[in-house]
């Protein structure tokens, strides 16, 4: 919990990748967003793979496929909950860019953030990277961590 008014705030910013995890997350979110009648943005980003030498750019297919992927990986996810909350609005964002950082920029005038944790340990944190890690030390708003 940073140190920030939360007063004018609302709205509820959730990450989804397709993992079990992330949908333990949307739950929490999605049932936190209905409660207090606030707005759910679910926000699901790509990357891309490492250029090879020699290669100035990427091929549109390439990123249009990505684009593409990561918008049927937030569809899925979403599918049921229109009729678990037919009240609820939710906002899609997917984006090419850090999960942990898009999640933190959607995040800085809602009122809580909520993001899975696939509970990795020290060393496939620091070779995979961890999407709670980035988004606890970039706390944009009230955070909560699902396991």
């Amino acid at each position: 919990m940073p140190d920030i008014d939360l007063t004018d705030r609302s709205g509820v910013v959730v990450g989804i990748d397709g993992s079990a995890d992330s949908e333990r997350a949307l739950e929490f979110a999605a049932e936190e967003a209905d409660k207090a009648g606030d707005v759910l943005t679910a926000v699901t980003t790509w990357t891309t793979v490492p250029l090879p030498l020699g290669m100035h750019g990427y091929p549109s297919t390439y990123l249009s496929g990505m684009q593409q992927a990561a918008e049927e990986t937030l569809a899925i996810a979403l599918a049921g909950i229109g009729q678990k909350y037919p009240d609820l609005v939710v906002h899609r964002v997917v984006e090419r860019g850090s999960p942990g950082l898009t999640i933190s920029d959607r995040a800085t005038e809602s009122r809580l953030a909520v993001v899975g944790s696939h509970g990795r340990g020290a060393i496939a944190r620091f070779l995979l990277g961890s999407t709670s890690e980035e988004v606890l030390v970039r706390l944009a708003t009230a955070t909560v961590v699902v396991r």
